[in-house]
């Protein structure tokens, strides 16, 4: 069993650009590796190797077409008290949304349970621990409010899984899955 989460992939020159704005390092702070950056549609925990199939099956049959997205803004994770994620915004996207609910709908058809907290899109850029300095985070979230990287077209998500390997989470595709347009 590993847990499992759908997630949009970034193109190069975005994850790239992100990696520009990341943190200086710091006591308690593990900023996100380049090459792990995504969006994540649904996190479904621990999902059972012989589910796989299923999970793939049941997410691939929703139809989406391509679409705009922009990153922009930064913020941070819980929005009051110590901060624990550090991240990057999106901006407001009628078909991110409704690809969210439609997987959110197909996933609970095919019996995987989904978060039921508002979805608040976004990609983490660094963990924090309770030792980070909170002057780091303010200067961060200061110093990157109006980060606006360019439009990319989304027109794929994948299944990926997360594996513990010592101290750090390796994010693993399991698929991709292309768009009906």
């Amino acid at each position: 069993m590993a847990r499992t989460f759908l997630a949009i992939d970034l193109p190069s020159s975005h994850r790239q650009r992100l990696r520009l704005v990341w943190p200086q390092p710091a006591d308690g702070l593990r900023p996100a590796r380049e090459d792990q950056l995504h969006l994540t549609l649904h996190f479904l925990d621990e999902v059972d190797d012989t589910r796989l199939h299923t999970l793939h099956k049941a997410v691939a049959a929703v139809a989406f077409q391509p679409f705009p997205l922009t990153i922009c803004g930064v913020g941070r994770f819980p929005l009051k008290g110590k901060p624990s994620v550090l991240w990057a915004g999106v901006e407001t996207s009628e078909p991110l949304l409704q690809l969210h609910a439609d997987l959110a709908e197909a996933l609970e058809a095919a019996d995987f349970p989904t978060e039921h907290r508002p979805y608040r899109p976004h990609i983490t850029i660094a963990r924090l621990t309770p030792r980070t300095p909170r002057s780091l985070t303010e200067r961060f979230l200061a110093d990157h409010a109006s980060l606006t990287l360019s439009s990319f077209e989304v027109s794929s998500f994948a299944i990926y899984e997360s594996r513990r390997f010592e101290s750090r989470s390796e994010h693993l595709k399991l698929a991709t899955v292309s768009c009906s347009g």
